[in-house]
């Protein structure tokens, strides 16, 4: 028998130490992005993930090639952040405060997780934004589905 925690994490509840809930990673690997999820608070910090991941749904309106991928320095990841926030704001995809992108920016415990399962929130699900590349489009979508319990 599973346990209510594992139950939580299988349907997207909150994950436990740090490490995102099994449908966050499924939805990540949909998307097909450059590089695996394998820390969440080391991946998210620098931004390049979060704008990896909103390039997939809005390829015209976010470029890859204003972000640094290494950005390691303070001072990098904070452009990188920059350049997110803005693109959000724009976009419309989700209201992010200053305390919750430093704190993934930060590396602070939970902060990444927090923060990826707000933008899965926001991005899957029916009625929400689609992927727009055209194979990750249709996987994303209808693992989304699955687990939201629409059928297409």
């Amino acid at each position: 028998r599973r346990t209510s925690r594992a139950m939580s994490m299988v349907m997207g509840g909150k994950s436990h130490g740090g490490q995102l809930p099994r449908i966050q990673l499924k939805w990540l690997l949909t998307l097909d992005l450059s590089m695996p999820v394998k820390n969440p608070k080391r991946d998210f910090a620098n931004g390049y993930l979060v704008a990896e991941i909103l390039n997939r749904f809005f390829p015209n309106d976010v470029s890859m090639h204003s972000f640094d991928k290494n950005a390691s320095s303070v001072h990098k990841k904070r452009d990188n952040w920059g350049l997110l926030l803005k693109a959000i704001k724009r976009l419309n995809v989700m209201a992010v405060t200053t305390r919750e992108w430093e704190a993934v920016c930060a590396s602070e415990d939970g902060a990444a997780v927090d923060f990826a399962g707000r933008l899965h929130g926001k991005l899957s699900g029916p009625g929400n934004f689609r992927p727009e590349s055209s194979g990750a489009a249709r996987e994303s979508a209808r693992v989304a589905n699955e687990f939201s319990g629409v059928n297409n």
